[in-house]
């Protein structure tokens, strides 16, 4: 259990960012843009940008923890629009 958990926020800090780069959006202008910092469901977890994701995430995890974990699928994700400066 403590190895998914600790598996788990590791795909999650992983994905996020490199996720939120290529989210589609803008900054919030009070016009319907996304909201910068705001956190958005990603739409479709098996895109093959999320899965291969997910799948580098596991591949590392084990390499640093020396774990054998599979990676299966991504069940649920955010992703986090972040301002560039």
């Amino acid at each position: 259990m403590k190895i998914e958990i600790q598996c788990f926020y590791f795909l999650t800090l992983l994905i996020l960012p490199i996720y939120a780069a290529t989210a589609v959006g803008g900054k919030s202008g009070g016009g319907g843009g996304v909201l910068v910092g705001g956190w958005q469901p990603i739409k479709n977890v098996t895109e093959p940008h999320v899965t291969e994701i997910g799948d580098f995430a596991v591949e590392e995890y084990n390499k640093e923890s020396k774990s054998q974990l599979t990676f299966l699928s991504v069940v649920k994700g955010e992703t986090q629009v972040v301002a560039v400066g």
